[in-house]
């Protein structure tokens, strides 16, 4: 992705980058000199952003994607979307930042994860409420089946109710734990990546269909949940193992199940063409 940086009132040379995060799909950064006001706008993945320079605040309104949205400001073009640099999330096209004085900001508006069952912006009130009952234990519950791994089933109802119960709890934990979030993520990768093939998805029984559609379904809100702790290339895996096994799923008989687990899916996906 490139930007280019609108000159409308003073000479001020306008670089082009690359984004530094191409795991965010829905992502444009934006570099404003506070010195004028000037604006930019540029797409090439999702979402088209303004940056109107109003001193002393800066107004960024924005196209495409879709909500919840995170704002990003930094100094450094290629930290600009590491997570001490999220100023804001919102559900609007548009917010109104009053920076530091001086220097040159970088700003990024991407699609924010997550955004199915939860916001980022809750998880401190989460912790908040663990330290007392009976969500301190529901706490210790979510850490101890994190801790102690995946248990393989024996049939495909088995299976499916163990991953679930895996992945739902090292969400769960990831949110409130916070010192061990990433492991409590790295868990819910695991899941998919090395656990999610053992599932059977069929059109001829139950068996086959509704326990690995509810599974998915719960793995789409497990991954959603610690996007943020995976890396690019773990996020592109998972959701490559993700996007082949929702194409196995059923939606003929037991349509429920089928239709939930490819409608949570396709809200964690976003806009996207067919297909």
């Amino acid at each position: 992705m490139r930007l280019e940086l609108a000159r409308p009132y003073s000479p001020i040379n306008g670089p082009r980058m690359s984004h530094p995060r191409p795991r965010i799909a829905c992502s444009v950064t934006a570099v404003v000199t506070l010195c004028a006001p000037l604006s930019l706008a540029e797409s090439s993945d999702g979402i088209d952003l303004t940056l109107t320079n109003t001193l002393p605040s800066i107004t960024l309104q924005w196209t495409g994607g879709s909500p919840p949205y995170d704002v990003y400001r930094s100094t450094v073009a290629s930290t600009v979307t590491d997570l001490p640099h999220r100023i804001a999330d919102t559900d609007a096209n548009s917010y109104v930042d009053s920076p530091p004085a001086g220097g040159i900001l970088f700003y990024a508006v991407t699609t924010s994860h997550p955004k199915l069952i939860i916001r980022g912006s809750s998880f401190q009130a989460m912790r908040d409420r663990a330290a007392m009952e009976p969500w301190s234990s529901m706490m210790a519950d979510a850490i101890a089946t994190s801790n102690a791994g995946y248990l393989p089933g024996g049939d495909n109802f088995e299976i499916a109710e163990n991953l679930i119960r895996f992945s739902s709890a090292s969400a769960l934990a990831y949110i409130l734990d916070e010192s061990d979030a990433r492991l409590h993520a790295t868990r819910v990768r695991d899941a998919i990546l090395d656990h999610v093939d053992t599932l059977t998805f069929g059109s001829n029984d139950w068996g086959t269909v509704v326990p690995p559609a509810n599974a998915l379904f719960n793995l789409t809100l497990a991954l959603d949940v610690v996007y943020n702790h995976l890396t690019p290339a773990e996020v592109a895996a998972c959701e490559s193992k993700m996007q082949e096994k929702a194409d196995e799923v059923w939606t003929g008989d037991w349509s429920s199940a089928g239709l939930g687990a490819i409608g949570a899916w396709d809200i964690y996906r976003g806009p996207h063409d067919s297909g």
